[in-house]
């Protein structure tokens, strides 16, 4: 259980300390450092913010986010300027897919429109929550990820959907590429067409066969249900049914869940571009910040806090 610090009883530097609300932080001894920077952050953009900064998010991450409802509903009526509500800080390599759609969910809810900050890494389901935001503001390290739920598993190891479906694309390519070279090698030595190919056939079977009976076919439509509700969570969020909320809407969820090689693949700020995240790189003075808590929070098991 993460230790809740009472922000009020440090002793502040600035009145934005004294403003924050309670923290959850572990180790605790780290809470102090990173208010302390998180309210330079929101003094610099000028708006209330959040952090949301984990290992793992789960749903136990998910009642530390929820203890702020009130304050962030109350942020988004008192706002009248137009523009978004809060900033969302945001570091993890994600989670469990259904804790950061119920997360991003409720930002909506709560929020009419929200910017995501990410000085280090916001990957998977983690890049979920950000489809919900008006804007991405990406520090010159910042990381997005491809969408994977990989909570399964496959032949006795853990495997992703990503992972399964490539290597049963490279099987099914590797069966082709067989059946082509014997067919040639065949007509080459005057092999009647007809007969080059059935030859071909039945030894690319034998070929693969030994391969094929190691996949379970339960387990791949388990991996098409994964890949086909992570590309729904990824829409709901990104294109919510009130169309005045500001969000991701020109991302294609499929791209995100099918088309990289990896789940680790690595979406900077110019792959984010080109995958029209609505996406924009911090300020020299912004970039600064970041540096100082990314590496406060890459030794943080975990902290969510709201400075207002």
């Amino acid at each position: 259980m993460a230790e809740e610090v009472k922000i009020l009883d440090i002793k502040p530097e600035t009145t934005e300390v004294r403003n924050a609300l309670e923290a959850f932080c572990e180790p605790g001894d780290l809470s102090e450092p990173i208010t302390n920077i998180a309210c330079k952050i929101r003094r610099e953009l000028g708006r209330p913010l959040l952090i949301l900064a984990t290992d793992f998010i789960d749903s136990e991450f998910v009642d530390y986010f929820y203890k702020f409802r009130h304050a962030l509903a109350d942020t988004a009526k008192s706002n009248k300027s137009g523009a978004p509500d809060a900033d969302i800080l945001i570091h993890s390599p994600g989670g469990d897919l259904n804790s950061c759609y119920i997360i991003a969910r409720l930002l909506g809810r709560w929020l009419k429109s929200w910017e995501a900050l990410v000085p280090g890494y916001a990957a998977s389901g983690a890049t979920l929550v950000c489809l919900g935001s008006a804007n991405i503001v990406m520090s010159q390290l910042a990381q997005l990820g491809p969408l994977d739920p990989h909570e399964r598993f496959f032949a006795g190891e853990r495997r992703s959907p990503l992972e399964a479906f490539r290597a049963l694309n490279e099987l099914r390519t590797m069966m082709l590429d067989s059946v082509d070279a014997i067919v040639e090698f065949l007509l080459e030595r005057k092999v009647e067409p007809q007969q080059a190919l059935k030859t071909a056939s039945e030894m690319t079977l034998q070929l693969v066969q030994p391969i094929a009976a190691k996949i379970d076919p339960y387990d791949l439509g388990v991996f098409a249900l994964d890949r086909l509700m992570a590309a729904e969570y990824c829409k709901r969020i990104a294109a919510p049914q009130d169309i005045t909320k500001r969000t991701q809407r020109k991302v294609d969820p499929q791209v995100l869940v099918e088309s990289y090689p990896a789940h680790d693949f690595v979406i900077d700020l110019e792959e984010a571009k080109s995958l029209n995240f609505a996406v924009s790189e911090a300020t020299p003075a912004l970039e600064d910040l970041f540096d100082q808590i990314r590496s406060l929070l890459e030794q943080a098991h975990l902290y969510v806090g709201f400075v207002q």
